[in-house]
């Protein structure tokens, strides 16, 4: 694993994707794990380097849920997300989160489909 030795953490400093397992529409009390890579400069989602995993948990209410989740990444500090679902219920979209860990809170930017764009 190539740690950055600039002290760059993915989500705070570069974006990462996560796929695998989500549920189509996730329920409140849902909890799922999903992969996360490295994501690869656009146009293309490319899985880049595999990071970790990230554990989601969907929150209620029911049409405009809330989200949280726990990245577990080899050689980066765990760090953990939360927010408005994309979409609601759909869990498809651009929005917001707020990114807690090795550095200052931050919002970053989340893309739900599948895969999933965090930062």
């Amino acid at each position: 694993m190539a740690a950055d030795t600039q002290g760059e953490v993915p989500i705070f400093d570069f974006p990462v994707m996560s796929n695998d397992g989500a549920p189509k529409e996730p329920k409140p009390g849902q909890t799922w794990t999903e992969k996360v890579w490295s994501l690869n400069p656009p146009p293309k989602w490319n899985k880049g380097e595999l990071l970790g995993s990230v554990e989601i948990q969907a929150q209620g209410p029911p049409g405009s849920p809330n989200f949280h989740a726990h990245f577990t990444f080899d050689a980066y500090p765990d760090m953990d997300v939360d927010g408005r679902v994309p979409g609601g219920d759909r869990w498809q979209g651009l929005g917001r989160g707020k990114a807690k860990g090795p550095k200052p809170d931050k919002d970053v930017d989340i893309e739900f489909e599948n895969p999933k764009r965090w930062g």
